[in-house]
């Protein structure tokens, strides 16, 4: 199992479900993460046996000392953000931080970053809720992370019909587990947060518009660079929209 945003540039059409396209929850994300392997079956999979797709809940902002409920408050803030969180962070007008979860805690503490992208339940499984206070419901613009659990091809292709039935059989209830686990996860998550004493600020609907309309040219240049490559990305995020 990995994470495809771990290669970048190597998973063009599967890149599309990371994009911040507004996701609300675990189950949604790696139902549409699916449905994107079964619709497209990527050519960029052809040399491995993928079981299948899973993907955590929706990507929000957390920060250190400032509260942040505007386009206005954001600017300028050091957001630690990695991939696609931190094209979200550039194009709300932060100024993206480059590094691994292993490094966040560390350097939240520091100050050395205002805040972080993240899901909420790496406030309780990173132990991010003790050094971020404030969590920005930034639903509009919530971005995800696809993983990818698959098999060696030759090792597959080794198995009887019969186990490879089975095999299918049970990927597909553990998508569905996986999707679930993410949001459980999410709840633990709220509740470390909430007990030290985090403070969730929503955003109101013309504010969350704004997000929106935002972050919307990182998926244009998404279509863009994709189209460029051969890969038709616009059918992608169309369908990505039509699932969710």
């Amino acid at each position: 199992m990995t994470v495809l945003a771990y290669s970048r540039g190597r998973f063009p059409v599967a890149s599309a479900i990371d994009l911040p396209m507004g996701y609300s929850s675990g189950v949604q994300a790696t139902a549409v993460a699916n449905a994107v392997l079964n619709k497209f079956a990527p050519k960029e999979f052809d040399d491995t046996a993928m079981m299948f797709v899973h993907a955590h809940g929706p990507g929000l902002l957390h920060t250190r000392d400032k509260a942040v409920s505007t386009l206005a408050d954001i600017k300028g803030l050091k957001i630690r953000s990695t991939g696609t969180s931190g094209l979200v962070a550039a194009a709300l007008g932060a100024s993206p931080v480059g590094k691994s979860m292993r490094e966040c805690y560390q350097m939240l503490q520091k100050g050395v970053v205002d805040g972080s992208f993240h899901p909420v339940e790496s406030n309780k499984g990173w132990k991010l809720g003790e050094v971020v206070h404030n969590m920005t419901q930034n639903f509009s613009t919530a971005y995800t992370t696809t993983f990818a659990v698959f098999m060696n091809k030759g090792k597959w292709a080794a198995l009887t019909p019969e186990q490879q039935k089975i095999i299918k059989e049970i990927n597909a209830e553990w998508a569905t587990k996986h999707g679930v686990a993410w949001d459980e996860a999410d709840k633990l998550g709220m509740e470390f947060f909430l007990s030290k004493g985090g403070k969730v600020i929503p955003l109101s609907d013309a504010e969350s518009k704004k997000w929106e309309d935002a972050v919307a040219p990182v998926i244009d240049k998404y279509i863009e660079k994709t189209t460029q490559k051969g890969v038709e990305g616009k059918a992608v995020v169309e369908f990505i929209k039509k699932t969710m």
